[in-house]
C-alpha cells in the first residue's frame, strides 16, 4: 500500500492537506430545520365519517329499455343461415389443409 496520502480523503485529511470543516449552519437554518423534521413527523388522525353523518346523496333512478324496434337475440340467431354438417366439414378440411400447408413450406 501506498503512503501517499492522496490516495484517499481520510489519510489527506488528517495530513492536512484539504480543509475538512463541517459547514457552519446558522441558528436559523437549524432551528427551521428542527421544525421541518418536528412537523414531518407528527402524526394526524384521519377524520372518520360515519354514513348517518354524511349528507347523503341519492342517486337519480333511470330505468333503461330497449326500443321498440330493435331485434331480440332470437331474431338475429334466427337470421343467421345454418351450414349443413356436410358444408361445415368442407371448410374445416381446407383450413385445416392451409395451416399444415405453412408447416410443411417452413420445415
Amino acid at each position: 500500500m501506498s503512503n501517499d496520502p492522496w490516495d484517499d480523503w481520510e489519510t489527506a485529511a488528517d495530513a492536512g492537506l484539504i480543509d475538512c470543516e463541517k459547514p457552519k449552519v446558522s441558528s436559523t437554518t437549524a432551528s427551521a430545520n428542527q421544525l421541518l423534521w418536528e412537523n414531518a413527523n407528527k402524526y394526524a388522525t384521519p377524520t372518520i365519517i360515519h354514513a348517518n353523518d354524511a349528507v347523503h346523496y341519492k342517486p337519480e333512478l333511470k330505468i333503461l329499455k330497449r326500443p321498440e324496434d330493435a331485434k331480440s337475440r332470437k331474431d338475429i340467431v334466427a337470421e343467421k343461415p345454418v351450414k349443413a354438417f356436410a358444408d361445415r366439414e368442407k371448410d374445416y378440411l381446407e383450413a385445416r389443409r392451409k395451416i399444415f400447408e405453412k408447416f410443411e413450406i417452413k420445415k
